[in-house]
């Protein structure tokens, strides 16, 4: 059993507020205007190495539910891949 609510604590222990969709997002790789309402939130957490500014690395990511399925859009820039 799944509880969904539309609040979110991140890694860094900050609330996200998580959009409710009434209809689901196109996923194929490209950006559905949908996801204009959801707010963008930092990827700020670094797993592994370092970074030395954020054209080496950096990302953000949004995230939103419909009544049966959680949704997460992310971008993120690394100058190696």
């Amino acid at each position: 059993m799944l509880l969904c609510t539309s609040w979110l604590t991140a890694l860094h222990g900050q609330s996200i507020k998580i959009k409710h969709l009434a209809v689901s997002p196109h996923v194929d790789g490209s950006y559905d205007p949908i996801w204009d309402s959801a707010n963008y939130q930092p990827l700020a957490t670094l797993n592994y190495g370092t970074v030395s500014s954020t054209a080496d690395l950096s990302g953000r990511f949004k995230v939103a539910w419909t009544a049966d399925t959680l949704f997460l859009f992310a971008m993120v820039r690394d100058n190696e891949w």
